[in-house]
């Protein structure tokens, strides 16, 4: 028992089966860019959520300065 393209020179075979539906050549840009804007949208969400939260920690510094 030999396998092709391993033991000897013969090469596999490489054709895709006639039964299956061909694979569609196009690229799906739009769902490619909807991702990248979700992924956008939730990274910018949390930096302005950490902002705020600075924001507010500096505006409680400065007050508690001058109270005391």
């Amino acid at each position: 028992m030999s396998l092709p393209g391993v033991y000897n020179n013969e090469e596999p075979s490489t054709k895709p089966p006639t039964d299956l539906p061909a694979k569609p050549t196009y690229k799906s840009y739009r769902k490619k860019y909807l991702k990248m804007r979700h992924g956008f949208k939730a990274k910018m969400r949390d930096s302005n959520a950490l902002f705020d939260d600075e924001q507010a920690t500096v505006r409680i510094a400065n007050r508690l300065q001058e109270q005391n």
